[in-house]
């Protein structure tokens, strides 16, 4: 009798939500050192999901967060969490009022993370995570959910990250 290793094999996926600058200062207003903490136990994540020796047994990683185009078009602006970003927009223009915008750092996930993931020279994988933006708030990024299904032997998911369960649950 032979076991067919891999129809029994774990694939795990973590989903990475909203470490981005724009997020993390008012999360952790009070307290830096709270914020440096967060950080560690994410990037430590990060690191446990791809760190195997084995590539396969890997996790798939995606990161999500929020990113609007300029002057937040599409958003409606009485979006219930967002509206007023792009009414404070109109009024004073991107260079003032850019935050979670494309094109500026702020919307951009944390340095920090992904530079783990680019700190191997020899690693021959060059594309260990893909990055999914959220562009209306609530509305659910439909590239996180066909990426999730692309994996269809992914049997575990974990989430971590800012606002985890915002994110996930528009998902």
């Amino acid at each position: 009798m032979t076991t067919d290793y891999n129809s029994s094999r774990i694939k795990r996926a973590l989903i990475v939500c909203d470490i981005q600058p724009d997020i993390l200062p008012s999360l952790f207003a009070n307290s830096p050192s709270q914020r440096e903490a967060f950080l560690h136990a994410v990037q430590s994540a990060v690191l446990a999901s791809t760190s195997s020796p084995l590539p396969i047994d890997n996790s798939l990683l995606l990161f999500t967060g929020l990113q609007f185009p300029p002057r937040y078009e599409g958003l409606h602006p009485n979006h219930c969490l967002y509206g007023s970003l792009k009414r404070l927009n109109e009024k004073v223009g991107d260079e003032a009022a850019h935050w979670f915008m494309e094109g500026y750092s702020g919307s951009d996930i944390d340095a920090s993370l992904l530079a783990l993931l680019t700190n191997n020279k020899n690693d021959k994988n060059d594309k260990k995570y893909q990055i999914i933006y959220r562009n209306k708030g609530h509305l659910p990024p439909t590239t996180l959910i066909q990426k999730l299904q692309q994996h269809s032997s992914i049997t575990d998911v974990t989430i971590i990250g800012a606002k985890a369960s915002q994110t996930i649950q528009s998902t």
